[in-house]
C-alpha cells in the first residue's frame, strides 16, 4: 500500500513539476525542494525558530544584508554596509545609521522605506509578540526615521553582531508596515500562514497543509529576476521518502542525514554538497522537572550516552563531538572544553550522590519516584529514532527508563519546545556567522520562551554578565575569552545534552546556482536558481 501511495506521489511530481534527473521539468522554470518538517507558520519575526521554515521565508523576505559565505556582509535592502570609516557606525559604537535602497516595491505595489525597518523593529520589541528572539534589539535606546530612506538606531551599550545578528539574513526579515498596522494580535494574523505582501525574489502563492507551499516569482523584486517562475517546497515528514523522491527525479534539492548519503553517492546526476556550518545537535532538558532540575542528574545523563558510538555509526563520521554552545566550525570555540566521555560508572555515582538508589527491576527510585523520563524529537528522522534506541538502552544500564514520544515538526516545535511541556527535547539550533547570535537564545535567562529559544528555561546568573560582556567588546579576543567563561559553565551545569555538530549535506539534481552558504539557509541565493 505504502508503495502504491509512493508511486502515485512520484507521478504527480513528474508530471508537474517534469523529471530532475538531468532533463529540464516540463516548463524549465519550476524547482522542488524537499522540506522534512512543515513549518508552524511564515512569518520570520515570530518563534519558534524552524530550520525549514526559514528555508521557505529565506526567498520572500530579505533584510538589509545578506550574509555570503565567508561569512562577510553585502548590502541588500541597505544601500551600504555601516563602517566606522564610512560614518554609519560612530566611534564608540553605539548609533548605527542604515541608508536604505532606493525605488524598492513591495509585491503590492507600495513603496519600501523608513518606516518598514522601524515598524519591524517596533514589532520584535513588543512584549505582546511571540518574537523569536529580540536579542540585540532590546538594546535599542532610539529608533528613528531620519528621511524616507535613512533609519538611525541608538544602542543603550555597544552590542558586536548588532549587524549580522538583528539585520541579516540569518534569521529575520523585514514586514510591511501598512500591512501590520492595523493588526491586534501579530501572534495570530492571517498573514502568518498567506505572507502575500513580501519583497523578495519570490512571494507567497499557495500553502496546502501537509502536502506544499509554493512561491512565484516575485515581478516587483529589486535585484536580479529570478531565473525560475516557481519554487514548490514539498513537505516529506519521512527523510526515506525525500531519498526516494530524490532519486526517482522529483526533486531540485533536499537536505540528507548521513544514513540517506551512502546511498545516493553513486546516484547519476545527483550532486552532494557537504560543509561545516554553526549547529549542533542538543537535547533541552526541562528546568522547571523536579528530576532534571539536579545538575547531577543532567551530567549523569551526558556521562551515561556513548555519543562517540553514535557519531560512528549512526552519523558515518558526518559529525563532531560537542561539550558546550560553540560548535568546532566557529570561532568561538575552546578545543580545551572537552565533551564528555562515555562513563557509565561516573554517571552511575552521580546518580546515588543525587540520592536515586537502584529499585525494582534496576530503574531507579528517590522518595518513592522512579527515575523515568519522556524523550522526544521530530517523528520519521531514521537518524533521531535511532540515536534514541541507542540512548535508551544505554541509559537503562545506569538505572534511567527512557521513554519515548516523537510528534511531527508543527507540534513539537508549536506546542512542546515553546510552551516548554516536554521533560527532554531533542532538536538541531543553528546559527550565523557570530556566536552571540545563537547562544544567547539558547542560554540567556532573557531568552526564556516567548521571547527566545531557552526551551528548558535554564537561568544560571553568571550567564547574562558574560554576554553583556562579550557584547560590549570590540576585540574578538576579548570577545572569545567571555564565550569561553560561558562554554565552561555549560559543561559543568550541563543545561542540554550536547550531543554532536552535524555537517550540513545537501543533495541537489537537475539544479544550478545553488551554492552553499554555512550561515544562511539553503535557499539563500534562489533567485540565482535554474533547472536543467
Amino acid at each position: 500500500m505504502m508503495r502504491c501511495m509512493l508511486a502515485s506521489v512520484l507521478v504527480l511530481f513528474l508530471t508537474a513539476c517534469g523529471s530532475a534527473s538531468g532533463g529540464a521539468p516540463s516548463d524549465n522554470a519550476s524547482a522542488v525542494v524537499a522540506i522534512h518538517e512543515e513549518p508552524t507558520r511564515l512569518n520570520p519575526i515570530l518563534g519558534p525558530a524552524m530550520s525549514y521554515a526559514t528555508m521557505v521565508e529565506s526567498p520572500m523576505f530579505p533584510n538589509l544584508f545578506r550574509i555570503l559565505p565567508n561569512g562577510s556582509l553585502r548590502p541588500d535592502l541597505a544601500a551600504v554596509v555601516p563602517t566606522v570609516a564610512n560614518g554609519g557606525i560612530s566611534k564608540d559604537g553605539l548609533t548605527y545609521t542604515f541608508h536604505l535602497r532606493h525605488g524598492v516595491k513591495w509585491s503590492d505595489g507600495a513603496a519600501f522605506g523608513a518606516a518598514d525597518v522601524i515598524a519591524t523593529y517596533r514589532l520584535i520589541t513588543n512584549p505582546n509578540v511571540q518574537a523569536v528572539t529580540t536579542d540585540g534589539y532590546s538594546l535599542v535606546k532610539t529608533a528613528a526615521i531620519v528621511n524616507p530612506f535613512t533609519v538611525r538606531f541608538t544602542l543603550k551599550t555597544p552590542y558586536a553582531p548588532f549587524l549580522a545578528g538583528c539585520w541579516s539574513n540569518a534569521l529575520t526579515g523585514i514586514l510591511p508596515a501598512h500591512v501590520f498596522a492595523g493588526v491586534s494580535n501579530v501572534n495570530t494574523a492571517p498573514y502568518n500562514q498567506a505572507p502575500t505582501v513580501t519583497l523578495g525574489p519570490f512571494k507567497f502563492a499557495s500553502w496546502e497543509r501537509g502536502g506544499a507551499i509554493t512561491l512565484d516569482a516575485n515581478p516587483l523584486y529589486y535585484g536580479p529576476k529570478p531565473k525560475l517562475r516557481h519554487i514548490v517546497f514539498q513537505v516529506m515528514p519521512d527523510q526515506n521518502t525525500i531519498l526516494t523522491a530524490l532519486q526517482a527525479g522529483s526533486v531540485n534539492l533536499a537536505q540528507l542525514g548521513p544514513l540517506q548519503v551512502r546511498d545516493v553517492l553513486n546516484t547519476p546526476h545527483i550532486d552532494l554538497h557537504v560543509f561545516g556550518h554553526p549547529s549542533w545537535e542538543v537535547a533541552a532538558l526541562n528546568e522547571h522537572d523536579p528530576i532534571l532540575a539536579d545538575a547531577r542528574v543532567r551530567r549523569a545523563l551526558e556521562y551515561g550516552i556513548d555519543r562517540a558510538a553514535i557519531v560512528e555509526h549512526v552519523m558515518r563520521g558526518y559529525a563532531e563531538l560537542i561539550g558546550d554552545s560553540f560548535p568546532p566550525s566557529s570561532w568561538a570555540h575552546d578545543a580545551a572544553i572537552l565533551p564528555y566521555p562515555y562513563d557509565p560508572k561516573k554517571a552511575a555515582a552521580l546518580l546515588e550522590q543525587a540520592g536515586w538508589k537502584v529499585g525494582p527491576g534496576g530503574v531507579r527510585v528517590k522518595n518513592g519516584v522512579r527515575l523515568e523520563l519522556t524523550y522526544s524529537t521530530t517523528s520519521g528522522n531514521p537518524v533521531r529514532e535511532e540515536t534514541e534506541q541507542i540512548m535508551q538502552a544505554q541509559l537503562a544500564k545506569i538505572g534511567v527508563r527512557l521513554n519515548i514520544s516523537n510528534y511531527p515538526a508543527d507540534v513539537l516545535f508549536g506546542d512542546h519546545l515553546f510552551h516548554q511541556t516536554f521533560q527532554i527535547v531533542e532538536f538541531q539550533p543553528t546559527g550565523g556567522p557570530d556566536p552571540d547570535t545563537r547562544a544567547y537564545q539558547a542560554d540567556s535567562c532573557k531568552a526564556i520562551p516567548p521571547t527566545g529559544a531557552n526551551y528548558g528555561s535554564w537561568c544560571d546568573p553568571r550567564i547574562d554578565p558574560l554576554f553583556v560582556q562579550e557584547q560590549r567588546a570590540t576585540d574578538r579576543a576579548a570577545r572569545k575569552a567571555a564565550f569561553t567563561r560561558i562554554a565552561r559553565i555549560e559543561n559543568q551545569e550541563m543545561p542540554y545534552l550536547y550531543l554532536f555538530s552535524q555537517k550540513a549535506v545537501v543533495a541537489t539534481r537537475g539544479l544550478d546556482g545553488y551554492v552553499s552558504n554555512p550561515y544562511a539557509p539553503a535557499t539563500w541565493n534562489s533567485e540565482a536558481w535554474s533547472v536543467r
